[in-house]
């Protein structure tokens, strides 16, 4: 999908839309956000024909990566904010479309949705498990604040990420993390450094 965004006048250039093409550039989808904090905050298609939603937004710009690990979010700003492998469902739910494309390129599911998605997160991280026969492979972030990635902003949105990402059993090799690691030297976090000095421990035993 090629993403592309423009002011609409149709409202009065107060939101930002994003149609989503294919790769033969027929409109697949798009969706509107307004810019000032007003109502409706989300404009969506009604009756659109592919309702099954066979796309993920950021998909296309993945490709390059060398990554078997992609961060899955509700919304297309939660993605975009991180800068961290990732693509965005454009909801609380996975359409079995979206689910064939994430098992078919990824293998291992980082799900970051909105706080209240708890029982849909639950439910995404069953269904991509039933093609993983590690556990570990699919996790949640519990989103304990009332802020998505998008309001936290960039810092905050991978600090937080990884405050839960630390103990789980990852390979610290891939590009998803990689990237977490080049952060943390960066801003002199220790998430890195701890991830090391766990590895090391476990090597001498």
């Amino acid at each position: 999908a090629m993403r592309y965004v423009s002011l609409s006048p149709i409202f009065n250039r107060e939101y930002v839309f994003f149609p989503i093409y294919d790769r033969n550039l027929v409109l697949l989808y798009y969706f509107g956000r307004n810019c000032f904090g007003k109502e409706p905050r989300y404009i969506n298609p009604t009756n659109w024909y592919l309702e099954d939603k066979p796309f993920l937004f950021n998909m296309d710009f993945l490709e390059p990566l060398d990554t078997d690990t992609v961060l899955v979010t509700e919304g297309a700003f939660n993605i975009m904010t991180p800068k961290l492998p990732g693509v965005a469902l454009l909801g609380k739910t996975m359409t079995a479309s979206q689910e064939l494309l994430l098992v078919q390129n990824w293998k291992r599911f980082i799900i970051w949705l909105d706080k209240g998605a708890e029982k849909e997160s639950e439910e995404i991280q069953g269904r991509l498990l039933r093609w993983s026969n590690n556990p570990d492979n699919c996790c949640i972030i519990s989103n304990e604040s009332d802020l998505d990635a998008s309001a936290m902003g960039e810092t905050v949105a991978k600090r937080y990420l990884m405050g839960h990402l630390t103990n789980l059993n990852m390979p610290m090799h891939d590009a998803f993390f990689r990237m977490l690691q080049h952060y943390n030297v960066e801003e002199g976090c220790s998430w890195a450094g701890q991830k090391e000095s766990q590895e090391d421990q476990e090597k001498q035993q």
